[in-house]
């Protein structure tokens, strides 16, 4: 399951390219980049657990706008008046 997450993979990639920069000299130029990278894969791993936080979460069946009630097409709304 978690090597099949989108957030696990974003992370294992940056871990890559942050070893291969460390440690293979040709892309020394790269290194001033490394803070840029870092903040990329830390932005997709924060945006996707957001998205991820609502996700099985089952719709409500009514929504309140302002004082009045809305019914999804199809219920019974008499007994739902505010008033």
């Amino acid at each position: 399951m978690i090597f099949g997450s989108k957030k696990f993979q974003v992370m294992v990639v940056g871990l890559v390219v942050l070893a291969l920069v460390s440690l293979v000299p040709e892309l020394a130029p790269l290194e001033a980049h490394l803070t840029e990278i870092v903040a990329i894969v830390v932005a997709y791993i924060v945006g996707q657990g957001m998205a991820d936080l609502g996700k099985h979460r089952q719709p409500d069946s009514k929504v309140v706008l302002g004082s009045e009630f809305y019914n999804e097409p199809g219920e019974d709304d008499e007994d739902d008046h505010p008033f």
